[in-house]
């Protein structure tokens, strides 16, 4: 198998089978042996079907093709976890709390982002166990979450650990009732990883 990674320094799959794109002298080189002699029979009689010649149940190129996917995720994933995650928007303010609904709660993601904690501050939540956030793209329409909280002293925490993209949103907490606010929107802090 060639060690030689394309696609942004990815890894990729071409079989050797694959008269098709070997005939194109441009193509990445074949590094896979799949089927057994020189045809692939999928290819001839499915018209060049990706399913059929490259991810055949049981065959080395879906093995490679699903190693090579998780491998992949998991180098992103940990290459986001080396970043720290930061404010994103922050609407507390050292004026005096109120309590009860505090109407529509409007922010602005500046720049997509991979959301990890909603904090809202429930000050007046008599003890009661966390509830829900979610976030709402008033652009798209698109609801994120909702996403279940832990307490945190008076602050119910939500761990999205999903990507959004910039634009303007509602956060929406499931007891609006209890959630603290000084008549301009409720308090909340969401932190993420910015997309660069």
């Amino acid at each position: 198998m060639d060690s030689v990674s394309y696609a942004g320094g990815g890894p990729y799959t071409t079989i050797h089978e694959d008269f098709i794109i070997n005939s194109i002298l441009s193509a990445l080189p074949p590094n896979l042996d799949n089927f057994f002699g020189p045809l692939n029979w999928g290819d001839i009689w499915g018209g060049h079907n990706f399913i059929k010649s490259y991810m055949a149940p049981g065959r080395k190129a879906e093995t490679k093709i699903l190693n090579d996917v998780v491998t992949m995720i998991n180098d992103l994933i940990t290459s986001d976890a080396n970043r720290e995650a930061v404010v994103i928007v922050n609407t507390y303010n050292i004026l005096q709390v109120v309590c009860g609904n505090p109407g529509k709660t409007l922010v602005t993601i500046p720049q997509d982002a991979y959301i990890t904690e909603i904090y809202t501050y429930h000050w007046c939540d008599g003890g009661q166990p966390a509830g829900t956030h979610a976030l709402y793209n008033l652009t798209t329409f698109l609801m994120y979450g909702p996403f279940s909280g832990t307490t945190d002293y008076r602050s119910w925490v939500s761990y999205p650990n999903t990507y959004v993209p910039a634009g303007s949103y509602e956060v929406i907490d499931s007891e609006p009732g209890t959630w603290s606010h000084t008549n301009s929107g409720g308090f909340v802090i969401i932190r993420g990883i910015v997309c660069y």
